[in-house]
């Protein structure tokens, strides 16, 4: 797709005019010298070698990942594909590197969408107990701080939505408590 008609065919012409000198030089290429052998499926060469294979190869590879839609994936499957992307044969290959860099980004970002969903409810819980905290004992406050502390930030350390503010207001009621007891 990257290149014209014309340059795919001059590159062809390069590779028969040197696969005609190897021939007369008596080298051999590890693949049949015969245009017909290569229509047929014949000779040694492997099909998965050229670029056209590597192309199907890559489609194949692809057609694994291109699940960025399916409802049923976790933001834990989705980061856990876009790692595997980003370690792939076809991350730093110059043809594939940018679909995959782009099929990539699109599972971070949907598993950012499933992650900060799925935080916003768990941190939407102890809205109730910070807007009231001398309801709760000390240890639904500490409770609170170690799930605020697990759900609270996104895979970059960064602080979701009310969660800084809600670890705020619950660990100063305990330290406001442990300094009444004094």
């Amino acid at each position: 797709d990257k290149y014209t008609t014309g340059q795919v065919n001059k590159q062809r012409a390069y590779v028969k005019y040197y696969e005609r000198r190897a021939a007369e030089k008596g080298i051999d290429l590890g693949q049949s010298n015969n245009p017909k052998d290569d229509e047929t499926g014949g000779g040694s060469a492997n099909s998965s070698d050229g670029a056209d294979g590597k192309r199907k190869r890559y489609m194949d590879y692809k057609k694994k990942y291109d699940t960025v839609d399916n409802p049923n994936l976790t933001a834990a499957d989705h980061y856990k594909l876009a790692g595997d992307l980003e370690g792939s044969e076809f991350a730093d290959d110059p043809v594939f590197a940018d679909d995959v860099r782009g099929l990539m980004f699109r599972h971070y970002q949907k598993g950012d969408e499933k992650a900060n969903a799925d935080a916003k409810a768990g941190i939407d819980v102890f809205k109730a107990i910070t807007e009231n905290p001398r309801r709760a004992t000390d240890d639904q406050l500490k409770e609170g701080l170690q799930k605020l502390s697990e759900i609270g930030k996104d895979r970059f350390g960064n602080w979701r939505p009310n969660a800084s503010e809600y670890t705020f207001k619950l660990q100063g009621e305990l330290d406001k408590r442990e300094s009444n007891r004094k």
